[in-house]
């Protein structure tokens, strides 16, 4: 019954609780109201106070449980912070970075003494670039919202906690988020090694509301690649706030412009930058010699003729594994296998792209395949190829 209770939102949970203790009241009345003319108890008298009972008990241990979730979620939201995702999700048209805010970067990378099985406690901190100034206040307004109707945030929880007496007295120009963050994802765009950052509340949700600045990618890349124990958040800053007008001698709310800065932990193993600087070194002989196309698997899901499936079998490949294509026809369409150097099947190059892969192949332009997937902590989360055409 606690599980089903806490899978309930806060309007459905308090409507529980209020008619619980509606009706102890109700059955409370009804007792009072009907006296027994009688010396001994009728048995109305005895369902009407079993039922108070039941109500008083239900509605106690519903009420208790409904502040417990709460405490619950306030610790989270100021001791611990969501850990930072990446998904299977593909964008292939996203927007230019220069349509984006254009503003400063300020980005620390830290190494911290904090060490743990070989590995090292490290942070990074950048702001993010934001997509669209307004697309940046409806998401913030609305993730504000939601939180509020779920009973994670409180107008207590603004303006860190000044009363307008406070900031009158004291405590000067205060912002509404002053000291309120947002748990986040980072989710890679496949097609051009962007990072887009996305805010999530409490109830899972989540709002795209930016990218990592375009020249710091490879700092995210290493953590998402090597990073353990990943955690993080993006705090606010800007936006509305209060402070007192001398000339109107009243507290007068105004606003800045927002800006949104990214924070992560994480373990980081002490081979790292030497795994990292290895893969940016092939990077740039290979951009020499070829032009890249990076897709995913294109029926990856499915299983073979011979029954083996196609996903187990690209899940037991390492990063940077060679691969081969094979040109065939499908419906008397030109179309392309992708095959493990064992010779096993592990889907098709997309329809989209089968036509101008296939002709590369027939002209001997393929320079190399590699099995090109993301990680998250260890676990593949997209099952994709670059494909190195000969300049």
């Amino acid at each position: 019954m606690k599980k089903w209770f806490y899978s309930l939102d806060g309007k459905k949970q308090n409507i529980i609780i209020e008619v619980g203790w509606g009706l102890a009241a109700l059955c409370c009345v009804i007792i009072g109201a009907n006296p027994s003319d009688s010396a001994e108890p009728t048995a109305l008298d005895y369902i009407f106070t079993m039922l108070f009972s039941v109500m008083v008990i239900f509605s106690s241990v519903f009420t208790y449980w409904k502040v417990k979730q709460k405490k619950n979620k306030k610790d989270e939201s100021s001791d611990k912070s969501m850990g930072v995702e990446t998904v299977s999700g593909k964008v292939n048209n996203t927007d230019s970075v220069s349509s984006c805010k254009d503003e400063s970067v300020d980005l620390t990378l830290q190494n911290s003494s904090v060490t743990k099985n070989n590995l090292s406690k490290q942070h990074f901190k950048s702001t993010v670039l934001l997509k669209s100034y307004k697309l940046c206040i409806r998401t913030i307004n609305n993730l504000i919202s939601e939180d509020i109707e779920n009973e994670c945030l409180s107008k207590s929880d603004f303006y860190n906690g000044y009363s307008n007496k406070d900031i009158e007295d004291y405590a000067g120009k205060t912002y509404q988020l002053e000291g309120v963050s947002f748990p986040c994802d980072i989710e890679p765009f496949s097609d051009t090694r962007k990072f887009g950052v996305y805010l999530k509340n409490y109830t899972g949700s989540k709002s795209f509301i930016g990218y990592i600045p375009g020249d710091k990618t490879n700092d995210v890349r290493k953590i998402t690649l090597f990073g353990k124990e990943i955690s993080g958040s993006a705090s606010i800053s800007g936006g509305k706030y209060k402070e007192f007008d001398i000339e109107k001698k009243k507290i007068v709310i105004k606003a800045d412009e927002y800006e949104v800065e990214l924070s992560i932990s994480y373990f980081m193993p002490i081979d790292a930058d030497l795994k990292m600087n290895q893969i940016l070194e092939e990077e740039l002989e290979d951009s020499k010699m070829y032009k890249t196309i990076r897709t995913y698997i294109a029926g990856i899901k499915y299983n073979n003729d011979n029954g083996t499936n196609c996903m187990q079998i690209a899940s037991n490949l390492e990063d940077g594994e060679l691969l081969k294509l094979e040109n065939y026809f499908y419906n008397e369409a030109k179309a392309v296998k992708i095959l493990t150097e064992r010779n096993e099947m592990i889907g098709n190059v997309p329809a989209d792209l089968a036509e101008t892969v296939f002709d590369y192949v027939e002209n001997s332009k393929i320079g190399k395949v590699k099995f090109a997937p993301h990680f998250y902590e260890g676990r593949i989360t997209d099952y994709e190829v670059d494909i190195y055409i000969k300049k």
